[in-house]
């Protein structure tokens, strides 16, 4: 028996940092991987001076967005189940933040 009176609600949604799980499913939903992308894409638009500077070397600056981007996106993703929609989705912006480092404009061609 337990000295203390207070007994915490059950939890019904967790926010963890790899993904949202539902109690029921114990899957993560399509909402963590949108999430996951809009948390990416904030630090690639915090580090936007960064892409535009040209003192820094494209090795560096791919080896910060290995880092920084690509961390954030893909924490924990080996928990994930992915469908074919999803893979493309982040292979998607993954294309898309790469066009910045590179300076590359969605109407240039290569």
């Amino acid at each position: 028996m337990s000295k203390y009176k207070f007994h915490p609600p059950a939890v019904v949604n967790v926010i963890t940092l790899p993904c949202k799980f539902e109690k029921k499913t114990k899957k993560c939903n399509i909402t963590d991987l949108t999430r996951r992308i809009g948390l990416a894409c904030a630090v690639m638009t915090s580090l936007k001076r960064i892409w535009s500077d040209k003192r820094l070397t494209l090795d560096t600056k791919l080896r910060i967005y290995q880092t920084l981007v690509l961390s954030v996106l893909l924490y924990a993703a080996d928990t994930w189940t992915l469908l074919s929609a999803d893979v493309r989705t982040l292979d998607a912006f993954h294309q898309k933040c790469l066009r910045q480092p590179l300076g590359i404009r969605w109407y240039d061609r290569v």
